[in-house]
This record gives structure tokens, sequence and C-alpha cells, in this order.
């Protein structure tokens, strides 16, 4: 079961800041200077929205990483980076799951790290090497028929 967070109405699923009605903010830049993730007022959403012109619809919000790097990373939650970003570690993830149940790569039996860590690299080449030997195979019978 997920586990979900709780929210009190200041941020989306997604981490991003939301106005008074609700509405999302966009992600827009990263600002080095200050450290700080920059999100922009939603233009489609505050066209007819009446708190904008009463001056509590912010046009930009700028919020710190340091406040809490886990949510508020660079690049932000929810865009194309990101998400990519997140595929690739997930991937890295699985493969060192298998590597671990498979090929014993929890089961430290070793004193000195420089040991450990050579029994790490050949590990992690001897499943690159099986894994290449494969695409070969399986590439080889595919152009056979």
């Amino acid at each position: 079961m997920k586990r979900v967070a709780k929210n009190d109405g200041e941020v989306d699923a997604h981490y991003a800041p939301t106005c008074l009605l609700e509405y999302s903010y966009r992600y827009d830049s990263y600002d080095k200077r200050y450290g700080a993730l920059k999100y922009t007022r939603p233009e489609n959403d505050c066209r007819e929205c009446p708190l904008q012109h009463e001056g509590l619809c912010q046009k930009v919000i700028k919020v710190k990483q340091m406040n809490d790097p886990r949510r508020y990373n660079h690049s932000a939650r929810g865009t194309r980076v990101w998400q990519r970003k997140y595929n690739e570690r997930s991937s890295v993830e699985r493969v060192n799951g298998y590597l671990k149940e498979n090929y014993q790569l929890d089961n430290t039996r070793f004193y000195q790290p420089s040991h450990a860590i050579a029994f790490y690299h050949l590990i992690q080449l001897t499943y690159n090497a099986r894994n290449f030997a494969n695409q070969r195979v399986a590439k080889a019978t595919k152009e056979k028929k």
C-alpha cells in the first residue's frame, strides 16, 4: 500500500505550490543564486481569477531547495526531465536488486574495503558480460530468421 502524505492545500501531488483556489503553479526554472525552484502562476487557470486583481495571487513563488531536498529537487517533480531521471534511477535499482538477490552482492565477506570493491566490480562485470552475450545471441537468431 502506497503511503499518502498529508496535504493541507498548499501543494499539489508533485509538491508544486498552489494558489488559494487550488490551481497548481507551473515549474519555470532553477535559480542558482538562491538555490531555489521558481514556479510561475498558471496563466490558463488564472485568467478569470478574481483574486488576481486583489493582490492575493502571486506571479512567482520561489521555494528553497534546502527546505526539503527530497521534495524539492532540481529538476522539479512532474516535469519530463524529472520523469526521465526517475526512470533511469528505477532501472538501476532493479539491476541492483537483481544483483543482490542472485549474485550475493549484499553478502560482503571481506574485511578490507578494496577487496569488497573489487568483488563488486567483478560481479557487475559478470552481469554486463552475460547480458551482452544474451543480446548478441538474440540478435544473431533474429537475423537468421
